[in-house]
């Protein structure tokens, strides 16, 4: 029989996570024909796993000092309700970018350098729906083209990223990097339940 390691649980709840939302997102899409900024978040509550979503965030997203104060909002409700992994989504604009242009485009706190570079104003926008999913380490992207040119609305794979080191990953931007501290409680509750399932002692 082959047993599972915590690592190897650990890194199945987190695609289970990541699918579970992108699935949630595309139907959410197609329900109201379009998504507003949401949170989502891993937490283990009452020895269960479970997602806590936090929402409202679309009223903050006129103005970057708005969208300063909606990263404020999520690292504080992160501090709060501890979670494993979180995934931030958005409709936006995207385009694509040569390495060079991506590190001279955002400052220290994620705004553009220069405010003409944002997608939105580029004649070759992309709309997009925006998954960016996170753990205190680690990042994958789940970037989903919105087509408009068909009816009904198309959504159409874009760019995906694989969890990855945040420090290898090119993901950048205000609502990046989260999630910073490392909550331990997953590794604990998945050894208490791989002994439950397996009668450790």
């Amino acid at each position: 029989m082959s047993v599972k390691t915590i690592q190897e649980r650990y890194e199945e709840e987190l695609e289970r996570f990541k699918y579970g939302i992108i699935e949630m997102v595309k139907e959410t899409f197609h329900d109201n024909g379009g998504i507003n900024p949401i949170m989502y978040a891993l937490v283990i509550k009452d020895d269960k796993l479970m997602v806590a979503v936090l929402q409202n965030l679309h009223t903050l997203f006129n103005t970057d000092s708005e969208k300063q104060k909606a990263v404020e909002i999520i690292k504080e409700f992160n501090a709060e309700m501890k979670p494993i992994a979180i995934a931030f989504v958005s409709e936006g604009w995207a385009k694509i970018l040569s390495d060079s242009e991506m590190n001279n485009i955002f400052d220290e706190s994620g705004n553009y350098v220069d405010p003409s570079m944002r997608p939105g104003l580029s004649e070759d926008k992309i709309e997009v729906i925006m998954m960016h999913f996170e753990t205190h380490d680690e990042c994958a992207i789940n970037y989903i083209k919105v087509n408009r040119d068909v009816y009904p609305v198309e959504l159409e794979d874009f760019e995906s990223q694989d969890w990855t080191a945040k420090e290898d990953a090119m993901i950048d931007g205000m609502f990046t990097d989260l999630l910073q501290e490392n909550y331990s409680e997953m590794n604990q509750w998945l050894e208490k339940e791989l002994k439950q399932k397996h009668n450790w002692n």
